[in-house]
C-alpha cells in the first residue's frame, strides 16, 4: 500500500510536526504514570477497595490491549492523522472527565476509554513516523 502524504500541493513534514508526534508518543506513557501517585487517594474519596483502585492503573492497557488492532484498521480506512486527531481529543477529553468523576465506576470507565485513545495515539504516530521520516531522521 502507498501514501500520496504530499498530496496535491498539501502536506508536507517538517521539525514542528516532528516534534508534535514526538511528543504525543509519550502521551502513551502518561496512561498509568499520570494516577499512580493518588491511588490511595482515590481509594479513601470513593471508599473503593484496593483491587478495584488497582485497576485504574491496569484498564487503560488493557483497552489499549483489545483495540490496539481495530485502532490500526480504523486508521488505514479514514487516515493516519484523522486516526491521531481523534485519538487525542479522546484522551483529552476522558483524561479531564476523570477530575469530574463522582463515583469509582465513572472514573473506572474513563480511564477504560483514556486507552483507546492511547492505541489510536500509539498506533497513528507509529504509521505517520514511518510514511513521513526515513533513514536517520526515522
Amino acid at each position: 500500500m502507498s501514501y500520496n502524504i504530499a498530496g496535491e500541493g498539501g502536506f508536507r513534514p517538517n521539525g514542528l510536526s516532528k516534534g508534535a508526534l514526538l511528543l504525543a508518543s509519550m502521551l502513551i506513557l502518561m496512561g498509568a504514570a499520570a494516577v499512580a501517585p493518588s491511588l490511595n487517594g482515590i481509594e479513601e474519596e470513593f471508599g473503593a477497595g484496593k483491587f478495584l483502585t488497582s485497576m485504574i492503573i491496569t484498564l487503560p492497557a488493557l483497552s489499549v490491549a483489545l483495540f490496539g488492532f481495530p485502532m490500526g484498521s480504523f486508521a488505514d480506512r479514514i487516515g493516519m492523522a484523522r486516526t491521531f486527531m481523534l485519538s487525542l481529543a479522546v484522551f483529552s477529553v476522558f483524561g479531564v472527565a476523570g477530575y469530574f468523576a463522582d463515583s469509582i465506576w465513572f472514573l473506572l470507565a474513563t480511564r477504560f476509554v483514556i486507552g483507546i485513545g492511547i492505541a489510536g495515539i500509539s498506533t497513528s504516530t507509529t504509521a505517520l513516523i514511518g510514511m513521513y521520516y526515513s533513514g536517520e531522521e526515522r
